[in-house]
């Protein structure tokens, strides 16, 4: 198993427990996960000064979800240099489905939608560093209320 994998894991085990955050540290990374009030999750660090914009459209709109960066690494919106972005602004996308590739430790960890939606916003720079609990991407979620 993959340390990619064994994340997932430890992720996919947190959201189905009732714990509201986690600390995790292995063999130097440090890990916090943070629930939020809706269905996805997010790393919990304090909050950048260039990113004080980027969170404020999701808390007019209850249907934009935002997806932060659960490590520090590079930010790749495709699976391989000069190709195809893994998805584009307006692309249909579903909760698990991969939106990008984070390198950390000579590893690329694929970044999940947390919610069924379409890309509204892509907030990261392709091969530009991602910080943790950075957002990378606003989903505008399917809601049938």
């Amino acid at each position: 198993m993959t340390d990619t994998e064994k994340l997932g894991e430890v992720i996919a085990m947190f959201e189905a427990s009732g714990l509201q955050t986690m600390d995790l540290e292995l063999e130097g990374l440090k890990v916090r996960l943070k629930k939020k009030q809706g269905p996805a999750f997010s790393a919990d660090s304090a909050s950048r000064p260039e990113d004080t914009d980027m969170g404020k459209e999701e808390d007019t709109d209850p249907a934009l979800q935002t997806v932060k960066s659960p490590l520090v690494g590079i930010f790749y919106a495709s699976r391989k240099e000069g190709g195809e972005p893994i998805v584009s602004v307006g692309d249909p996308v579903k909760q698990g489905q991969t939106l990008c590739l984070v390198e950390a430790m000579k590893t690329m960890n694929e970044i999940p939608s947390p919610c069924s939606g379409t890309v509204e916003k892509i907030l990261a720079e392709n091969g530009h560093m991602a910080e943790f609990d950075q957002p990378l991407f606003l989903i505008r979620e399917n809601r049938h209320d």
